[in-house]
C-alpha cells in the first residue's frame, strides 16, 4: 500500500517476484487430498480486465486475467485418510476413537 511494499511478503524470503503457490483441499468422507499447486507467473496489475459475465452471474469473478495463469503440481497430491465412525453429535476425546484398521 505504502511504496509498493508489503504486498509480496510472504515470497521475499525466496525473492520470487512472479511466482506463487497454494494448497488446495478436497475433503470427501473420511479422506482429505491436498494438492500443491504452483503459478509460474501472476499477472500484473495491468494485465486484468473486466469480466463480461459478471454482471449477469453474480458468481462470476469481477476481473479475469488477459492471458490464462498456467497452473501445475509441485509435488504429487497428498492423501490423508481418517476413522470410519458414523456421523454424531457427540463430542468425543482421542482416547474414546475407535482403533484405526
Amino acid at each position: 500500500m505504502w511504496f509498493n511494499m508489503n504486498h509480496n511478503d510472504a515470497f521475499s524470503a525466496m525473492q520470487l517476484f512472479d511466482y506463487r503457490h497454494f494448497l488446495r483441499i478436497r475433503i470427501l468422507g473420511d479422506q482429505i487430498t491436498v494438492y500443491p499447486i504452483g503459478l509460474q507467473r501472476v499477472p500484473r496489475r495491468k494485465e486484468w480486465k473486466d469480466n463480461p459475465a459478471s454482471p449477469a452471474d453474480p458468481n462470476a469473478p469481477y476481473f479475469i486475467p488477459s492471458a490464462p495463469m498456467v497452473t501445475h503440481l509441485i509435488e504429487r497430491p497428498i492423501v490423508i485418510s481418517g476413522w470410519k465412525t458414523p456421523p454424531t453429535g457427540e463430542v468425543k476425546k482421542p482416547n474414546e476413537l475407535p482403533k484405526k484398521e
